[in-house]
């Protein structure tokens, strides 16, 4: 009898201790009335979520507005965009219209949001020159930027950039600068050192395809016509400014009839009577 009053303890601890276990894995029973009002709380969400979806959705362009033009006319990156009046808003990709707009030479970069009250906001950023191109008519052509895309020259708006002559390709919108030596010069000149810039007056495309640099005038009215060949052009404009002020500078009677930073080195140099000869 011990023994079976010894058991039925043994089971009644036993299943205390497993009602206790399933009480600290189980939570308590969430209230009902909290449970409806999270539904019912879910619900009004969704119906305005709805409602907001369905009048959005029903927006239609009202305006194309256009930021940070300046060089490229606000009616052209409005015709680039190709948005049509009255479109729903939600039927414009950001991303197409941000490619659409990239095709106009002036423009770098661009940036497309809509906005509820069904305006486009298209920003823009603009390229910036490094080389003016002058026509075989003397005329100024065409920009070129540091990736040797072109942008047509605009009336009105001037930049302190190097003048290049002897360029004999067609300006194409699109296409960049073919020729590989015009190109890498227009990347070496982006953020060329103050004191090499104030050294360049214009650059030459010779009959080989090289480059020549025609300084600024030195004292006494010397100018330099200078070989850069058709790379490497950053190291030889940083060798131009160290010549130019160890012999140029120093030796105002001495004129040199060429100078060529075409090889590497060394500079070669030919120099001339102040009477030319």
């Amino acid at each position: 009898m011990k023994t079976n009053g010894s058991t039925r303890r043994s089971a009644r601890v036993t299943r205390d201790r497993g009602s206790d276990e399933v009480g600290r894995d189980l939570p308590e029973s969430y209230p009902a009335w909290k449970s409806a009002a999270w539904l019912g709380a879910l619900a009004i969400v969704v119906a305005l979520s709805w409602v907001g979806w369905g009048r959005i959705a029903r927006i239609r362009v009202a305006d194309i507005r256009v930021e940070g033009a300046v060089l490229a006319a606000v009616e052209d990156v409005r015709k680039a965009a190709r948005i049509d009046a009255d479109t729903l808003l939600v039927s414009i990709a950001p991303s197409l219209v941000d490619d659409r707009v990239r095709r106009h030479p002036w423009v770098a970069s661009a940036s497309t949001r809509r906005l509820p009250d069904g305006t486009v906001a298209i920003r823009v950023r603009e390229r910036r020159p490094v080389l003016l191109v002058i026509g075989a008519s003397g005329r100024p052509y065409h920009y070129i930027d540091r990736e040797g895309r072109r942008m047509p020259f605009v009336p009105g708006h001037a930049f302190m950039v190097p003048v290049l002559r002897g360029l004999e390709e067609s300006y194409h919108p699109v296409r960049p600068v073919q020729q590989p030596a015009v190109r890498e010069l227009a990347a070496a000149l982006d953020g060329l050192d103050p004191d090499v810039d104030a050294l360049v007056s214009e650059f030459v495309v010779g009959e080989d395809g090289g480059i020549v640099l025609v300084t600024t005038p030195a004292s006494g009215g010397q100018t330099l016509r200078v070989r850069l060949g058709r790379d490497g052009f950053a190291r030889r404009l940083a060798r131009l400014r160290e010549f130019w002020d160890q012999a140029v500078l120093t030796r105002p009677e001495v004129r040199f009839a060429s100078v060529d930073l075409r090889f590497e080195g060394q500079i070669i140099t030919r120099e001339s009577s102040p009477e030319g000869g």
